[in-house]
């Protein structure tokens, strides 16, 4: 069975610089999704691909079975990322 795997907590100060890992299973994977998500709010699409990607303060790294999201300013909020495969 395919699987995402995501640090369930990280601990940082509003405002610092930090950085969140996810990690999967999924041999066909071909694009990683990465949201914020404020409570009582929709998510949002920070940033997404299948190569290195900057969107504002988010930087993203990308392996064939990890990508990691340098947040430059970070929120109080739940960020999680999401993989596509080809199906």
């Amino acid at each position: 069975k395919d699987q995402v795997f995501q640090p369930s907590t990280v601990a940082s100060s509003e405002g610092a610089v930090v950085e969140i890992f996810c990690n999967h299973s999924v041999s066909n994977a071909y694009n990683f999704f990465w949201y914020l998500h404020f409570p009582g709010c929709a998510p949002r699409l920070l940033v997404k691909g299948s190569k290195p990607s900057q969107q504002g303060r988010y930087n993203m790294t990308y392996e064939r079975f990890s990508s990691s999201l340098l947040i430059l300013q970070v929120d109080t909020a739940v960020y999680y990322c999401l993989v596509g495969d080809t199906h």
